[in-house]
C-alpha cells in the first residue's frame, strides 16, 4: 500500500484496516466529485462508527481543504484509503470474508432496509449522477435501493449514505 500525507493525516492500507470483529464495515466511494458531499460522507461515516473509508486515486475527489472543514474535523478519527482499483479491493475484501453491497437505483435491487448489514460488510456507493460504475456493480454480492416516492429519483449521495449507515447501526444494536 501507499501512504500519503496531507497536513498530518496519514492514509491508511485497506490490508491494515481488515478487523476481526464481528460487525466491520467499509464503505467504498466510487467517483464522488464533490468536495462538500466527501467532508460530510467522512463526517457521517465517522458518527455512524465505520471502520474504513475507500477512494479511488483517480476520477474522484480527495483530501481537499474544502472535504476537511466540511467533515467539522471528523477526517481526524477516520480511516481513509486511496486504493489504485475499485475491483480489485472489492475482490481482496471479498477474499477476506467480506461481503460487498451495492446502493444503486436499480430494478434488480432490493429495498435497503430489507438488507443484512451485520457481519463483515463493504457497502459501495456511486458518483452524485452517475451511480456506481458498471464493473464496480457487477463485482457487488448484492444490491439494494432507496425507492423514491417523490419526482426526484434520486437522494444526494450524503443522505442515502446516512440512512444505510445508521440502518446498518440499527440492525447491529439490536439483540
Amino acid at each position: 500500500g501507499i501512504f500519503l500525507e496531507f497536513e498530518g493525516i496519514i492514509e491508511k492500507t485497506i490490508d491494515e484496516l481488515l478487523l476481526e470483529k464481528n460487525n466491520s464495515c467499509f464503505l467504498i466511494i466510487d467517483q464522488v466529485k464533490d468536495p462538500q458531499n466527501l467532508g460530510q460522507i467522512i463526517r457521517t461515516s465517522e458518527c455512524a462508527g465505520i471502520d474504513g473509508l475507500i477512494l479511488p486515486r483517480h476520477k474522484s475527489v480527495h483530501l481537499t481543504n474544502v472535504v476537511l472543514q466540511v467533515s467539522q474535523g471528523a477526517f481526524i478519527f477516520a480511516n481513509i484509503c486511496i486504493e489504485n482499483n475499485i475491483v480489485n479491493t472489492i475482490k481482496f475484501l471479498q477474499s477476506n470474508g467480506y461481503w460487498i453491497i451495492g446502493i444503486e437505483n436499480s430494478i434488480e435491487s432490493k429495498n435497503w432496509y430489507e438488507m443484512d448489514y451485520k457481519g463483515k460488510i463493504a457497502i459501495v456507493i456511486g458518483s452524485e449522477g452517475k451511480g456506481i460504475r458498471r464493473l464496480v456493480k457487477e463485482s457487488c454480492d448484492f444490491l439494494a435501493t432507496i425507492p423514491m416516492k417523490g419526482k426526484t429519483n434520486s437522494l444526494n449521495v450524503t443522505a442515502a449514505i446516512s440512512a444505510i449507515l445508521f440502518e446498518r447501526n440499527r440492525q447491529i444494536s439490536v439483540k
